[in-house]
């Protein structure tokens, strides 16, 4: 009895136990101790092999962590495993992007020469805080044995797009340790959860370059100052020649502005200016910030009023879903001739997930009345590049294209444009052969050749023409 007993308690102790060593054994892999600190990156995860079912030990040195405000740091295999289980553990409302402390990166380069020499082991230190990189998706991620498209990349990468596509709007910058701004009154900006901020960094001593970006920016504060969004909204032009000074005359022209100096802007304990702190060499540069210091997008390049309220839009309209919001980047016509088919490609970037792109248009007459319309609908799952074409019929003079981006029958972004259409010539009256004209004119030759003729034998002597005989 007590041995029967004993096994029934050893039995009992398995069944409790066992559990306990299966979710330690699953929380290895994306859960990494704070003791750890040192060799934050590298876990050991269990891998079964399939062609002998051995099962060994791997060591793993993943690309990316996450550092939650609990304390907790959050690691995967891909910086896309990373970004498709935060949005699904968002869209069950299970976390929140104000949840993330910080997150770091490993340059692509960098992970990649470490895995190709089998490393099994690196510092804390090989990692850098996002913000201060840029992030890319391959274009052919077979050609380097990487199970992911996202990659982590600096700035000459991202410019240049050297390993495909460009990412600008993403959580994965993380958070900003502070931000502290001295406008030129001397005063710290006050800055609120709730708002955002868009920075933009201008060298504001080359004036003939800076004014007409400046204008698109007062634009866009004008636009929504009108929308109702002027107090929520903060556009903060950043001088890197740190030359500018209250009686600048470029700021009367643009009040609804804020101006500063990068030097006295700060993102990092002890470090004056945040031009550099944010990877950047090149400008134009911008940079789209939460209230809490959630970096969402960085960009390099002009930027128009379209674009930044389309950015700006989706947050304001969705919160945390709409940092995953797909945008369109761009759409383009050719071939615009009534008669023939027009050709129409739409870039779709900046999103995750899966949504249903629409593409709705109308072929308009000279009175704007609808000659033909029709809606396309296309699934896609990453950010591409859709082309269509479209019939024009003749005596059409505009066509009017509608996108809209929708997910679970929500829709993230929308975009309206219209094209002129090119005419044909009409056909002139009467170009047949003017066969009646050339046969009058030869009429009148033969007239004239013969009264020459007549006129020849009136005048020339007799005594001539009987020579000639």
């Amino acid at each position: 009895m007590k041995l029967k007993g004993l096994k029934v308690g050893i039995l009992i102790t398995i069944l409790v136990i066992s559990p306990l060593i299966a979710q330690a054994l699953s929380n290895i892999k994306h859960w990494i101790s704070n003791d750890d600190e040192n060799n934050i990156g590298v876990v050991v995860a269990f891998k079964k092999l399939e062609n002998n079912n051995v099962t060994e030990n791997v060591s793993v040195i993943y690309p990316i962590r996450v550092r939650l405000l609990n304390g907790s740091v959050l690691s995967y295999s891909t910086i896309d495993e990373a970004v498709s289980t935060i949005f699904k553990l968002i869209t069950e409302n299970r976390i929140a992007l104000s949840d993330i402390s910080n997150i770091s990166v490993l340059l692509f380069q960098d992970y990649m020469r470490l895995v190709n020499q089998n490393v099994t082991s690196v510092n804390g230190t090989y990692y850098i805080p996002a913000y201060r990189i840029f992030f890319g998706s391959l274009a052919h991620p077979e050609q380097y044995n990487y199970a992911g498209k996202i990659v982590a990349v600096n700035e000459d990468e991202f410019f240049y797009g050297s390993y495909g596509g460009r990412i600008t709007k993403t959580f994965l910058y993380g958070k900003v340790p502070q931000l502290e701004i001295i406008t030129l009154d001397n005063e710290t900006l006050k800055i609120s959860g709730n708002e955002i901020l868009l920075l933009t960094y201008l060298n504001l001593s080359e004036e003939y370059i800076t004014y007409n970006e400046l204008c698109e920016l007062n634009k866009t504060a004008e636009y929504f100052s009108s929308s109702g969004y002027g107090d929520q909204v903060k556009i903060v032009v950043i001088d890197i020649s740190n030359s500018t000074n209250a009686s600048l005359s470029l700021i009367g022209e643009f009040p609804k502005l804020i101006f500063v100096n990068d030097a006295n802007t700060s993102i990092s304990p002890n470090i004056t200016g945040t031009y550099t702190e944010f990877g950047f060499t090149r400008y134009p540069a911008f940079v789209y910030m939460r209230g809490d210091f959630l970096v969402w997008r960085k960009a390099i390049g002009v930027e128009s009023t379209s674009v930044i309220s389309g950015y700006i839009n989706g947050l304001l309209k969705l919160g945390d879903r709409g940092i995953f919001s797909y945008v369109v980047g761009n759409i383009q016509a050719w071939n615009l001739i009534e008669t023939k088919k027009a050709r129409v490609s739409i870039y779709i970037c900046d999103g995750f997930g899966n949504v249903t792109v629409i593409l709705s248009y109308e072929v308009l007459d000279a009175e704007n009345g609808t000659m033909e319309s029709d809606s396309i609908m296309r699934n896609i799952t990453e950010p591409t590049l859709l082309s269509y074409e479209i019939d024009l019929p003749n005596n059409s003079y505009k066509l009017k294209i509608h996108v809209m981006v929708v997910r679970n029958e929500v829709s993230e972004f929308s975009l309206t444009t219209i094209y002129d259409i090119e005419q044909l010539e009409e056909e002139k009256v009467g170009e047949e052969f003017p066969w009646m004209q050339v046969a009058m004119v030869m009429v009148a030759l033969v007239i004239v050749v013969v009264l020459g003729y007549y006129a020849y034998r009136k005048t020339v002597p007799k005594t001539k023409q009987r020579k000639r005989r």
